[in-house]
């Protein structure tokens, strides 16, 4: 393994060391998706930016908001890495609103777009503009063959439209081709219509990338490691970007694994191996998209689209992830 992966992998268990020991009765899966965050933009936070953060959900959400349940770890590691903490909850809430709202509905699913949309936009006027466009991309959606019409669905168009998706024909037929390519080996599922959404963020021709990546699939289930095709699938379209060739994808995709293998709560009676997988996937992203890189691209008048859509892509997995895992943590619950 090389140094940087070797780093990255111990920052990820340290940061969700660091969450299990602060918030002992947050669930060990969000304590993985937070650690996962916080890890892809190379954050270490100290136990008292925690503690602020956590001040901030107390004094500022509803007794039932989720943003004091099961997101509230997601929440707090997102509101880390922002300067205004009180400003990024504001512009979560006014999201939520806008969503709450537009939909005519409460979900608890909602405040997860919110926090997707808050993490690229703050201004109201361009909260609205990305919610109209998250409306419009769900209706694309929804005449996709195999495609759930129901809130979780509504949840990744919100996802997609903080990722930079747009509801255009052209993008929509990059997902239906990449959907059809990926079919044979995928199935025709919400999982792997979210794969493809992801896939269509890149700008290479379809066939191209879903051969890419059932090969990388292909290489890591020769290595033993059978990847799963459920809600942990959308997360392996990010490797699809990386300027590696598929074997050294690979090779670090077995190295991350082994590396997770060696740690506990990782093993069958932990997480298990279709999530310690894509944790390993997550890894390797946090790796080699540079993240750190893009953001400073951002920031500046250069823009690299290549690293920067990189992080789209790893970001909307990890969000896509974090719906499911969110699902079924409140799946007897509504707001």
């Amino acid at each position: 393994m090389d140094a940087d992966l070797q780093r990255t992998c111990e920052l990820f268990i340290k940061n969700r060391e660091l969450l299990r020991d602060n918030f002992k009765w947050d669930g060990s899966a969000m304590h993985l998706i937070g650690s996962a965050v916080l890890t892809a933009h190379s954050a270490s936070p100290d136990i008292d930016s925690l503690v602020s953060c956590a001040k901030v959900i107390k004094d500022r959400a509803g007794m039932l908001s989720p943003l004091r349940g099961h997101l509230k770890i997601l929440m707090i590691c997102n509101m880390i890495l922002e300067e205004d903490r009180d400003e990024y909850f504001a512009n979560v809430e006014r999201a939520y609103n806008l969503l709450r709202i537009t939909r005519r509905m409460r979900d608890q699913r909602f405040y997860l777009s919110a926090i997707a949309m808050a993490n690229v936009v703050d201004d109201k006027e361009e909260l609205l503009g990305l919610v109209d466009k998250a409306c419009e991309i769900y209706e694309r959606l929804k005449g996709i063959d195999g495609f759930f019409d129901d809130g979780s669905g509504f949840v990744t168009a919100c996802i997609m439209a903080s990722a930079g998706a747009t509801a255009t024909d052209e993008f929509f037929a990059e997902v239906e081709k990449c959907v059809s390519d990926l079919e044979g080996e995928f199935g025709r599922t919400p999982s792997s219509i979210a794969l493809s959404c992801i896939l269509a963020l890149d700008k290479a021709d379809s066939s191209f990338k879903s051969a890419r990546l059932k090969e990388i699939y292909r290489m890591l289930d020769a290595e033993g490691i059978r990847y799963g095709k459920d809600s942990e699938l959308p997360v392996l379209g990010s490797l699809i970007m990386l300027d590696l060739t598929n074997a050294e994808i690979a090779g670090a995709l077995r190295e991350a694994d082994a590396y997770l293998r060696t740690q506990q709560g990782f093993d069958r009676f932990g997480c298990g191996p279709d999530k310690r997988h894509m944790y390993a996937v997550l890894l390797v992203m946090s790796t080699y998209a540079s993240v750190v890189q893009a953001e400073q691209f951002a920031e500046s008048s250069v823009m690299n689209g290549a690293v920067v859509s990189q992080f789209a892509a790893m970001a909307a997995g990890t969000m896509m992830v974090t719906s499911a895992v969110f699902e079924s943590l409140n799946s007897d619950f509504r707001i």
